[in-house]
């Protein structure tokens, strides 16, 4: 990838001291951090800017960048409040970037005892990550529990919302049911799917959020005519009948 500067300022909130300043990958630990700087004497009140090299990673690697000071924690080991030292960042190339992610309609579902199935449905809210002028357009699918799978089209105007796409399917059982929304950003080879923005090819930079899953609950519910109605039957009067108030005191 390309070879980026990325400009960082360290603050120091407490008393005058010295203490070091370092970022690393997610995950890679502070052994061998990407860079370091250490015997920063920062006044109370001041701060320090820093211009830091860094290398764009390509798509599917680790693009999460942590900053930490007083790395070691003893840097100075008198520092109170080391909860504010870390600071997280997302490095990734500039470009087409699609999101998906799947809201349920309701909390869960309920299976009327009359009718002995239900129609749960999900909503996909996606986006894209890149200006475009002219109508997106990209192919993408739900698939419940290898129950029902079904494809659909995601499409945004420039300026505007995406159009949303709802799924729904049968359910006769109760149980938790897995929903998959997806933009497959890869083929069936695990190459790169190229996706047309303003009649230009582009894959997708960040393939991990194309898709999303969620858990769908669904119980036994009342009938929906809202139960049996007991059977009530009317008095029987015949001619001797009488109706007497009592009055009392």
């Amino acid at each position: 990838g390309e070879m980026i500067n990325i400009p960082v300022t360290l603050h120091n909130q407490g008393e005058e001291d010295i203490t070091n300043f370092a970022c690393t990958w997610y995950g890679a630990g502070w052994d061998s951090p990407l860079w370091l700087e250490g015997d920063i004497s920062l006044a109370k009140g001041e701060s320090k800017e820093f211009t830091i090299p860094v290398t764009v990673p390509d798509f599917g690697k680790e693009n999460r960048l942590v900053f930490r000071a007083n790395v070691d924690g003893a840097t100075p080991s008198s520092e109170l409040n080391q909860d504010n030292n870390i600071m997280i960042i997302t490095v990734q190339p500039d470009g087409l970037d699609i999101a998906v992610k799947l809201a349920p309609r309701q909390p869960f579902w309920e299976i009327p005892l009359d009718i002995g199935y239900v129609h749960p449905s999900v909503t996909l809210e996606g986006d894209i990550k890149m200006e475009h002028r002219v109508l997106f357009e990209a192919d993408g699918y739900f698939e419940a529990n290898g129950i029902k799978k079904e494809d659909f089209k995601f499409i945004k105007a420039s300026g505007q919302e995406a159009m949303e796409n709802s799924f729904s399917f049968k359910v006769t059982q109760p149980g938790i049911y897995r929903v998959k929304g997806c933009i497959p950003a890869l083929d069936e080879h695990g190459n790169p799917i190229m996706f047309e923005v303003d009649f230009e090819q582009y894959p997708d930079i960040n393939p991990a959020n194309n898709c999303d899953e969620i858990d769908i609950e669904v119980r036994m519910g009342a009938p929906k005519g809202g139960g049996v109605q007991p059977i009530v039957n009317p008095p029987n009067y015949d001619g001797d009948d009488t109706i007497r108030p009592v009055i009392t005191g």
